[in-house]
């Protein structure tokens, strides 16, 4: 039997990570904090609880800024997540600390 010479077709995976978490741009984070309607948690690495967030929002920028900052957004099967909230996770290891900015989700843009 030959061996087909046409090219292997890519599988229908997603580029979204399946479970816990998904992608989330820096500038689509910066807009966020920009526009105001979020909430702020955090907790340093020697903690185990979040509490409010009771500091400037130019330091989320700095945050957010730093090349070492990851930022994703909490799936449904992960323990952060909140429903009718994205949750967006903000891992500062230059910090060290672990912020959580929550914004509600509009529904009606979905429809």
């Amino acid at each position: 039997m030959c061996m087909p010479l046409e090219p292997k077709r890519a599988s229908r995976r997603s580029n979204k990570k399946s479970g816990t978490k998904t992608m989330i741009t820096k500038e689509k984070v910066e807009d966020i904090l920009y526009m105001g309607n979020f909430s702020c948690d955090y907790k340093t690495d020697d903690e185990e609880d979040y509490h409010p967030y009771d500091g400037c929002t130019s330091n989320l920028y700095m945050v957010v800024e730093d090349d070492t900052t990851t930022v994703e957004v909490a799936g449904r099967k992960s323990p952060l997540y909140k429903e009718g909230y994205q949750t967006i996770i903000m891992d500062a290891p230059f910090f060290p600390a672990t912020f959580l900015l929550r914004t509600e989700v509009d529904h009606s843009e979905e429809e």
